[in-house]
């Protein structure tokens, strides 16, 4: 019998399929009940929280292997910044070890220049520096004059080649 709290069997709204007939039956294409969802498309109440727990394993996964390649690209950047640093040492001190050579060797010979006009001018010392000093200026005179002019002719020649005409240059060639 049939009360307020509780309706009649046939009065309840049925679900597809709940009738016991097969798909093919009913001809509507739907599956009985073997899915996890219904058939209104809603997940039931033990799909959500899987699919959650699987999302959160995978967003952890994630999590673990960007760490990894944050790590390993700090690490690289590390070891890049290290080499770079000792190759940067090792050449100032390269070069500062070669600039000490070479004005040591150059004192050396500029004190035996010295020392040779010394003898020439009868050992006046004051004579052979003076003779040894007014030839390293005439020399370093000398060289920068012609480097100086050197450089110049080839930057001529380069803007003379800049600045010729296109008609001239497609004959040229």
């Amino acid at each position: 019998m049939a009360t307020d709290k509780h309706p009649p069997e046939e009065s309840r709204p049925r679900r597809p399929g709940a009738d016991g007939a097969s798909p093919q039956a009913r001809g509507d294409g739907s599956d009985s009940g073997d899915r996890s969802a219904q058939d209104d498309g809603e997940p039931n109440d033990e799909t959500l929280p899987r699919m959650l727990a699987a999302i959160a394993e995978q967003v952890g996964e994630i999590r673990d292997q960007l760490e990894r390649l944050l790590n390993v690209q700090l690490d690289r950047f590390r070891l890049r910044f290290r080499k770079g640093l000792f190759w940067l040492l090792s050449s100032l001190l390269f070069g500062a070890v070669c600039v000490v050579a070479t004005a040591a060797a150059v004192f050396y010979l500029l004190e035996g220049v010295s020392g040779l006009f010394t003898v020439l001018f009868g050992g006046s010392e004051w004579a052979g520096d003076l003779a040894a000093g007014g030839l390293v200026l005439l020399s370093v005179g000398l060289a920068v004059a012609i480097f100086g002019r050197q450089f110049g002719k080839a930057e001529l020649v380069r803007l003379k080649k800049k600045y010729e005409p296109d008609s001239a240059k497609g004959k040229a060639r």
